[in-house]
């Protein structure tokens, strides 16, 4: 027992990382992260992975099946998802709403802050910000509404389609997760 990854690669899917955790079940600290796009492989932190393990021992007994305990871990941050998708002007939750975030979730605020910095940067969302926002926030909020909201608004369509693209992203990882097995 201990942490001892094991990195599995797949192309154009993204990996897995397989950890052991002490005292629970052999491969209990799986964790999966698609990668955002066909020729590119999603960066990932193991630093950050430990730290989604902190709950495992409280999850399911250990005859569940490690699909089963997988899903579970990425259920907790189905409320960050949510709120990913009601604030794409501004993804940043406030204090309150991060502990709101955390209740419902049950997961750690390093794990909570971790999961949107990564979730703002593997969707595209920062790209889009610097790209076709200047970095100003106010200009993102204008045009993510302005898309989103009003089929005649003025933005170039290489923006509309990464915003499109970052929706789409968003909605896939959620999908993946709620029915993922391994």
């Amino acid at each position: 027992m201990g942490f001892n990854p094991k990195l599995k690669f797949a192309p154009n899917q993204g990996a897995a990382i397989g950890f052991d955790v002490p005292g629970g079940p052999e491969g209990t600290g799986l964790l999966v992260y698609p990668s955002p796009s066909e020729d590119r492989f999603s960066e990932m932190s193991l630093i950050g992975a430990a730290f989604l393990t902190q709950s495992l021992p409280q999850l399911s007994p250990p005859e569940d099946s490690k699909s089963d305990i997988l899903t579970q871990v990425l259920r907790r941050f189905e409320p960050c998802q949510d709120f990913f998708m009601e604030n794409l002007t501004d993804p940043y939750p406030t204090a309150s709403q991060k502990q709101d975030l955390q209740a419902r979730g049950g997961i750690t605020v390093t794990s909570l802050n971790q999961w949107f910095t990564n979730i703002r940067r593997r969707s595209g969302w920062m790209d889009i910000l610097k790209t076709h926002a200047n970095s100003r926030k106010d200009e993102m909020k204008s045009l993510i509404e302005g898309v989103l909201y009003d089929p005649h608004y003025p933005a170039r369509q290489e923006a509309k389609d990464a915003i499109t693209k970052m929706r789409a992203y968003v909605a896939e990882l959620s999908k993946k997760q709620s029915t993922s097995t391994l």
